[in-house]
């Protein structure tokens, strides 16, 4: 079998090798490449070389890697039938847990191209987080409430107020701002409850500006703090055109 002129590419480098053969492997070996277990070949080691053939040779390397990452706890909700629907409480805070993990890390020519984990071991568990869900049917306001309203129904409802007082502050934030998440005054005065300087509901939530559930906590906190009651403050109101 006449001599062979063929090419080997192998890390990072191109060999010019002339060979009897008769086979790929029988080249490499005559170019004095040797091959590690898991190297890959352009051509099965055992076929027949022809003249002028490139043969790639692709080296497999494993390594290892130890990483602590983090273990996602669950959620158990606890259904309260004296809470109304939408009225959702945190008993008890979630807590991710952590657990320190052994990759296998696969290699070809020196770049990553495989990560399996091989085994864990915990080093902290999580923590599940307790939701108390309130499944009492919400009361006629709350569900016939729209858009921003529907959001202070729920939260009305939530700090234990009725039907008398979600309509003081119906009237009340109408006056104001006439529900309006950017409505603004040349007071300073802005947004629903119409805070002022508006930045104070920044204690809420960096979303003031445009969130109305944050503008309207922030309203009723005022309002509890300050006057008691919506009904208080739109007696207020009503007596001294603000609140």
């Amino acid at each position: 079998m006449p001599p062979k002129r063929i090419t080997i590419k192998v890390d990072g480098k191109t060999l010019k090798v002339v060979t009897a053969g008769p086979t790929v492997g029988q080249a490499l070996a005559d170019g004095g490449v040797q091959l590690a277990e898991g190297d890959q070949l352009s051509a099965k080691a055992q076929s027949v070389i022809t003249d002028n053939q490139v043969i790639r040779v692709r080296r497999v390397s494993y390594a290892t890697s130890v990483e602590q990452v983090a273990v996602p706890f669950a959620t158990v909700q606890q259904k309260d039938a004296s809470a109304y629907v939408g009225t959702d409480t945190v008993l008890t805070a979630g807590r991710p847990g952590t657990s320190r993990v052994t990759y296998q890390l696969i290699y070809l020519d020196g770049k990553l191209v495989g990560k399996v984990a091989e085994w864990s071991d915990a080093l902290a568990k999580p923590v599940n987080e307790i939701a108390q869900v309130g499944t009492k049917p919400a009361p006629d306001f709350v569900a016939t409430a729209s858009g921003a309203q529907q959001i202070a129904a729920r939260m009305v409802t939530a700090r234990g107020w009725g039907a008398d007082q979600f309509s003081c502050l119906v009237s009340l934030w109408s006056k104001e701002s006439g529900w309006r998440t950017d409505a603004a005054n040349p007071s300073g005065a802005y947004g629903i409850p119409q805070a002022l300087p508006g930045d104070k509901m920044a204690s809420v939530g960096a979303d003031w500006q445009t969130n109305p559930a944050t503008q309207i906590t922030w309203g009723l906190n005022y309002i509890a703090g300050v006057y008691g009651t919506p009904c208080a403050a739109w007696g207020h109101s009503q007596a001294t055109n603000w609140y």
